[in-house]
């Protein structure tokens, strides 16, 4: 009986190894701070603005605003390359009554290092 019992702990083993290779994949993400969403923009709408420049891994938009008023969220890609070019393609776009601004989250660590 003891064998079989040893036998059901490799897979936690196994858990954990998963677990650390999660977490690699997650330090190789970025995520991007998007300021100036307009009221009538939802995450799908956020989404689909971004989507155009890779796959993305996450879309947030939070309820309150920033300091200065404004609607913000957070979008996160699996490739730098990708999160670079968004933030220069959708960075000052004007949506609704003023421009977005897009940037590195300040605790990403992928572009960080760069």
């Amino acid at each position: 009986m003891s064998q079989a019992m040893n036998k059901e702990w490799i897979p936690v083993l196994r858990k954990k190894k998963f677990m650390q290779d999660r977490q690699r994949e997650m330090d190789k993400q970025v995520t991007l701070y998007v300021e100036g969403i307009p009221e009538a923009v939802n995450p799908k709408g956020l989404f689909n603005l971004f989507t155009k420049y890779d796959i993305i891994s996450d879309v947030f938009i939070l309820n309150k605003k920033n300091k200065v008023g404004k609607r913000f969220g957070f979008v996160r890609y699996g490739c730098s390359v990708s999160a670079e070019m968004a933030i220069l393609r959708v960075n000052g776009i004007w949506m609704g009554k003023g421009a977005m601004l897009v940037k590195v989250d300040k605790y990403s660590t992928a572009l960080a290092a760069k």
